[in-house]
Order: structure tokens, then C-alpha cells, then sequence
């Protein structure tokens, strides 16, 4: 059971990575591939821990991937999946749209909102080891949030907190565009959505919030 769990979590997070992977028509920042003509129409193994995954495993994982990558239309995408039995990475397309270049593992994507999927995933084992209770109020681990005692883990990681997305303030947007690489402390983007909330009860609607 737990073997396909992890195959259904992987497969999903293959399908949201693909479409977060694309390259665009952008340049790449990495170091010229080994052979710069090889063909990049296909998936490519880059190695893993000692005793490696299960070969069927790495079947499904190379096929989740394949599907994911023609439906998202991305020109390039990078996939990994790393557990204590071994490691699994894989590429597929061109990392740069003029050139041709093949996507390679050892490029630089930003990993953005895959790790919603991450911190969502982390929260549900918690929970189930009793750490904590998805409906904890976040006032118990984080103070000064507007209807704090009555918004659960739960409904931050739904989206349905009410909790205001820091990415919608204005003054925020005006400065990120003015200066787009800035480095931003999370506590301090934290404090932006906060400040904006609530934009509704919480569980009486939904919106997509970074600040979640």
C-alpha cells in the first residue's frame, strides 16, 4: 500500500513539476552538456543511490513522466524522485527553444509552487503520526493572524483559510517589479498577506494564497 501511494504522490508531483519545468524561449544558467547533439526526445537516467529503485518502478515513473510532458507543452522539463532505496532523475526536451539545447539534471529551475504539494504531503504524515491534528488553528503555531483561532491546518492547506495571498498586494507587486531579485525574508511576506486578511470567513470560500 505504501509503495503505491508513493507512486500516485510521485505521479501527480511529475505532473504539476512538468508544468512548472518549462524553459520558455529563456536561456538556461548551466555549463555546456557533455554532447551538446545528443538527442533530448526521450527521458535519460542520471544514476541513483547503491541498489538503485525497482526497475518496474522506474518504468512507471519514466512513463508518468513521458505522459505528463507531452500533455503540458513545455519545451523542457526535469523530474526527480528521491527515496532510501534509491534515487531516480530523469530529463526530457530542450532547455533553450532557439538553440536546442537538451534539458540536463544539473540545470537551475525554480521549484515555485510544487512545494505546496511538499508542504501538504509533510502535514497529512504528521497527522497521521499524531503530531498534530489538521484542525489545529494556526494561532497555535503562529500568533497575530486575523481569525486565527479559527482557521485550521486544514483549511490553510485548501486554500480556504481566508488568509489574504501576499502576491496580490500592491505595494508588494510594485516593489518585486522594481526590483524582481530582491531576496525576501518569508516571515516578511508572511506579515504581508496577514495584513491584508481576512479576505473572507474561514471554510466560506476559496482563494489561491501564497501566504498559506
Amino acid at each position: 500500500m505504501s509503495r503505491i501511494l508513493m507512486v500516485l504522490m510521485v505521479s501527480a508531483a511529475i505532473g504539476v513539476g512538468v508544468l512548472m519545468a518549462g524553459a520558455g524561449g529563456s536561456k538556461v544558467d548551466a555549463s555546456p552538456p557533455a554532447n551538446e547533439g545528443a538527442s533530448s526526445t526521450m527521458p535519460h537516467q542520471q544514476g541513483g543511490h547503491k541498489g538503485g529503485l525497482d526497475p518496474a518502478l522506474e518504468k512507471s515513473l519514466e512513463a508518468a513522466f513521458e505522459k505528463s510532458f507531452k500533455q503540458s507543452g513545455v519545451p523542457g522539463a526535469i523530474a526527480a524522485v528521491r527515496t532510501p532505496e534509491g534515487t531516480w532523475v530523469s530529463t526530457l526536451g530542450v532547455a533553450n527553444k532557439a538553440s536546442g539545447k537538451p534539458m540536463r539534471a544539473d540545470m537551475h529551475h525554480r521549484i515555485g509552487s510544487v512545494t505546496k504539494t511538499f508542504t501538504a504531503t509533510l502535514l497529512l504524515k504528521a497527522d497521521a503520526e499524531g503530531r498534530l491534528s489538521l484542525n489545529d488553528t494556526i494561532d497555535q503555531y503562529v500568533k497575530g493572524v486575523p481569525n486565527g483561532d479559527e482557521i485550521t491546518l486544514r483549511q490553510m492547506a485548501n486554500m480556504s483559510s481566508g488568509i489574504a495571498s501576499y502576491t496580490l498586494d500592491k505595494q508588494f507587486q510594485k516593489k518585486l517589479f522594481s526590483n524582481p531579485r530582491k531576496v525576501w525574508k518569508p516571515e516578511k511576506l508572511a506579515r504581508i498577506g496577514i495584513k491584508d486578511s481576512p479576505v473572507f470567513d474561514p471554510g466560506k470560500g476559496w482563494q489561491y494564497s501564497n501566504t498559506n
